[in-house]
């Protein structure tokens, strides 16, 4: 979100948007974590026993 001064009012233009995960990941998540040494490039999301690399 951001605010246009000058005509006074909020623009959503170029705002993030919420990230599309495959079902089960599309909700309720249990957690997130940061992949570390060879897995750097990577994020890895978790709902239940399952675990999504991104």
């Amino acid at each position: 979100m951001g605010y246009d001064w000058a005509a006074d009012h909020v623009v959503a233009a170029g705002a993030p948007t919420h990230p599309l995960f495959p079902a089960p990941f599309d909700r309720d998540l249990d957690g997130a974590l940061l992949g570390q040494q060879a897995f750097s490039d990577f994020e890895y999301v978790f709902q239940g026993g399952n675990y999504q690399r991104i």
